[in-house]
């Protein structure tokens, strides 16, 4: 305990002696980010579409597995 107590004080008394030097440079300008160009191009992604499971006969029981491994499997 009195090891990190006297580190988070030497941390604590450099952020103080250092405060003067860390800053903002004026010239530093928040980026704006155009809504819509970056939905374009978010949209140009190839998406491929999700394909669902063929419906399960009925009687049959969901083990997790495609039905090419299920048929194998029995």
């Amino acid at each position: 305990m009195h090891k990190s107590f006297t580190d988070l004080d030497i941390i604590t008394k450099n952020m103080i002696s250092q405060k003067s030097e860390i800053f903002i440079h004026p010239s530093f300008k928040p980026l704006t980010l155009n809504v819509k160009k970056a939905l374009d191009i978010v949209n140009k992604f190839e998406m491929t579409p999700t394909v669902a499971p063929p419906p399960m006969a009925p009687g049959s029981v969901a083990t997790g597995l495609p039905a090419s491994l299920q048929q194998r499997s029995n």
